[in-house]
């Protein structure tokens, strides 16, 4: 043990407030452990769609009309994405790459063509970029041959 905590150790051992502070411990304890989980979510709002398929301007101007602008969440500890882009359909995502440390929080999913309900096959990949310090973080989702872009910021959990 550090001197530091023999001489907390101590002091608390001889004082009569032993049940008090470790109450209040708890409580902290509690209390950080919440605040490092609330802000695990992101809310993300799409700022620019590309299809790679040639879309007529009358098709284009509806797709924009329903998604620029509009948001989705994710929750980080699934992968899950929810709103105006999904990524959960039959399967659970899977997160590639739980974005510590600066790096990119990645997830992808797929839905293969012969699964229950399903036309056709899907592949969807969500990266939002770890390395940007400030608040707003960029993000690209693709889903098959059309592309979003736009930015995310980390929300308290339920937001």
């Amino acid at each position: 043990m550090t001197t530091n905590k023999i001489t907390y150790m101590n002091y608390m051992s001889k004082s009569n407030q032993t049940p008090q502070a470790i109450f209040l411990i708890g409580v902290i304890s509690s209390l950080f452990a919440g605040c490092a989980n609330a802000a695990n979510d992101y809310r993300c709002t799409i700022e620019k769609r590309i299809n790679s398929s040639p879309e007529s301007p009358v098709a284009q101007k509806v797709q924009e009309k329903a998604y620029i602008g509009k948001q989705f969440k994710v929750e980080r500890a699934t992968g899950i994405m929810a709103g105006a882009l999904q990524n959960a359909f039959t399967n659970d995502p899977e997160i590639v790459d739980d974005g510590s440390t600066g790096k990119g929080y990645k997830v992808v999913s797929t839905i293969k063509a012969e699964e229950e309900h399903v036309y056709g096959s899907g592949v969807y990949a969500l990266v939002i970029d770890g390395s940007e310090t400030s608040l707003q973080k960029p993000f690209v989702f693709m889903e098959n041959n059309i592309v979003y872009f736009g930015q995310c910021e980390s929300i308290k959990l339920g937001h």
